[in-house]
């Protein structure tokens, strides 16, 4: 039991290094106006760039881990979207530090 855990950690291991990568490909892409020079109206036109990265994590995840257990696909979810939400802070964080 205990090298079926370990074969098991192994691989979401695995599986949470494969994403983070793709998810590194898509931050490199980003062009996000963190600072934009006029407010933006979210009732005309909301930025799509979050929805965008939602899109292409939920179609990688469905493609890639389809027989999965929800349970795993629920876990490279939720790692994903915490390397998201770091990467999200870090950029914020950066851009604000440039202001002063």
């Amino acid at each position: 039991m205990q090298s079926f855990a370990k074969a098991l950690a192994s691989a979401e291991a695995r599986i949470d290094a494969i994403i983070a990568s793709k998810l590194e490909s898509f931050f490199e892409l980003a062009e996000y106006e963190w600072l934009p020079s006029r407010p933006q109206s979210t009732a005309d036109e909301p930025s799509t760039y979050v929805f965008e990265m939602i899109t292409f994590l939920t179609a990688y995840v469905d493609s890639v881990l389809i027989g999965l257990d929800e349970a795993i696909k629920t876990r490279a979810y939720r790692s994903a979207l915490l390397r998201i939400n770091r990467w999200l802070m870090a950029s914020l964080l950066f851009y604000l530090a440039d202001l002063f």
